[in-house]
């Protein structure tokens, strides 16, 4: 609370010079003058000091109201501005395309929603990969998500994940001589040329069947 509202809020409280000052811990004196020199900054009388107990003057109750909305203001200002120091509120623009977003974004987003439930994920996903870092570059997004070859020179970056595209078929007997069998470690054979003849005969892809 600034001093001036809090010396007028006091003297409408207190009713008079000399209980707003013990209750302000100021000398009467002190009091006054402050009150003088708000008048003269403002043209106008604050304090009809006619009436007892004191009161403010029309004008006076009008700025008190006005510098107490002030403040409210300032608090929520400020109040918005460490928000979003602290990551509370706020937009991040995401840059990929609809592949890399629903591969790969649904559970970051439930995540950070959870965790920053006032920071909107503003998700432009309509795009070619090759299209990520150039807006980066223009600052059109806050972040991207691309391939590794295609990233610029002007970008810096960290790898999320390594990614193998697995042809998968259901093991049973049919399927026993294709592929790898499951592995914790994730390493599985490139798909060769004589391989790709046995998985032509697989009934389900040779359409054969129904």
């Amino acid at each position: 609370m600034s001093d001036t509202v809090q010396i007028l809020k006091t003297l409408l409280s207190e009713g008079s010079f000399v209980s707003a000052a013990k209750r302000l811990a100021v000398t009467q004196s002190y009091l006054s003058q402050f009150v003088q020199k708000l008048e003269k900054n403002y043209g106008v009388k604050l304090i009809d000091r006619n009436s007892r107990p004191l009161q403010l003057t029309k004008l006076g109750a009008v700025i008190l109201e006005n510098l107490e909305k002030i403040e409210i203001i300032q608090r929520k200002t400020q109040d918005m501005c460490n928000d979003y120091l602290q990551l509370k509120v706020g937009e991040i623009r995401i840059a990929s395309n609809s592949e890399r977003t629903s591969a790969v974004l649904p559970p970051v987003i439930a995540s950070f929603n959870r965790k920053y439930p006032n920071i909107r994920l503003n998700l432009e996903f309509n795009l070619h990969l090759d299209e990520v870092c150039e807006l980066l570059i223009q600052g059109k997004a806050d972040i991207g998500i691309t391939f590794e070859s295609l990233l610029s020179r002007e970008c810096n970056a960290y790898t999320l994940l390594s990614e193998n595209y697995l042809l998968a078929l259901p093991r049973t007997e049919e399927t026993l001589l294709i592929g790898s069998l499951y592995s914790v470690d994730g390493r599985y054979r490139k798909l060769q040329k004589q391989d790709a003849r046995i998985v032509r005969k697989f009934p389900m892809i040779n359409g054969s069947r129904g």
